[in-house]
């Protein structure tokens, strides 16, 4: 299911945090999702999306959950991230194949998340789909699992039938752009701590944590 550059983080955010979100939720005015997508995206988007305003301390909560949280942070080396919007898929909602806007809220948008809220059984429908073709990939995870997916990449929600889909999307700008590179350097953190855990080999540790800070200064911000 998960790739280099497509991952999924499960219980990303606290089961706390998920109900708080879920409750708030249900007390929150929606807008027509079309209005916050671009001229053509919003000609094959069908969903709702919460105001801003009311669900900002949401929303900060969950980024800095987040931001806090070792396996993402890795991956992603997250510069700057755009505050989360919660959306609401119902019967018949979707959004049809589309990419991120390169820019959100004036960063760079490098890597797209969506945090599902909502447990699979509560809805019918309404897959992540990513890329196109035989190769595309189709996901539904449960409740508070993050995937996370660059965001040049083709994706769509299918067509819900039954239930209420709800989920938080956001964007990063990463601290090294090119993917590749990240994902070295997150190999190469993961190795160090790894060795670091068995407690027995703190030199190596040491030269590999050097090594990664070189590389991260040379390949940050290029």
């Amino acid at each position: 299911m998960q790739t280099s550059q497509i991952f999924i983080v499960e219980d990303i955010i606290s089961a706390q945090l998920c109900d708080r979100a879920l409750a708030i939720a249900g007390d929150t005015p929606f807008i027509d999702g079309a209005s916050t997508a671009g001229r053509w995206e919003g000609q094959h988007k069908h969903n709702a999306q919460a105001r801003r305003e009311p669900i900002e301390p949401l929303c900060e909560a969950v980024l800095d959950e987040l931001l806090r949280n070792r396996t993402l942070c890795n991956r992603t080396l997250p510069h700057e991230a755009v505050q989360p919007m919660l959306n609401r898929y119902r019967a018949g909602d979707f959004y049809g194949p589309h990419e991120d806007s390169p820019i959100q809220s004036g960063i760079r948008a490098d890597l797209s998340y969506t945090l599902f809220l909502s447990e699979p059984s509560a809805y019918e429908g309404g897959e992540l789909v990513l890329g196109d073709g035989p190769t595309a990939m189709r996901v539904k995870p449960p409740s508070r699992a993050l995937v996370c997916y660059p965001s040049g990449t083709l994706h769509q929600v299918l067509p819900v039938t039954r239930g209420e889909r709800l989920a938080l999307v956001g964007w990063m700008q990463s601290v090294v752009r090119d993917p590749a590179r990240r994902e070295l350097l997150c190999e190469l953190r993961e190795t160090t701590d790894a060795i670091a855990a068995r407690g027995d080999a703190q030199p190596d540790v040491a030269s590999l944590s050097r090594v990664y800070g070189g590389l991260l200064r040379s390949w940050a911000f290029a």
